[in-house]
């Protein structure tokens, strides 16, 4: 039986992240979300813009991590990536 392990979440600088941090979207690039998150009382969702929200009801959202390491993809969000 092959296993199947979860795709790694990268900041933009190419560093890895840590399990909290998991995929909004399986098979493919995608944006992460600090959805495995089980100490915080309200882990992350992702929304379908690719931006994370916590779980209770806030206005607050912000751009996480991605799947792809160099963030060249066009699933990463390029928003807050620079000096």
């Amino acid at each position: 039986m092959a296993s199947f392990a979860p795709p790694t979440c990268y900041r933009p600088d190419g560093s890895a992240v840590d399990p909290r941090y998991t995929a909004c979207r399986l098979g493919g690039t995608s944006m992460c979300c600090r959805t495995n998150d089980t100490v915080a009382s309200f882990p992350d969702i992702c929304r379908p813009d690719g931006l994370c929200q916590e779980t209770q009801q806030t206005d607050i959202v912000w751009r996480e991590s991605c799947t792809d390491r160099t963030w060249q993809a066009r699933e990463c969000l390029q928003l807050c990536v620079g000096a």
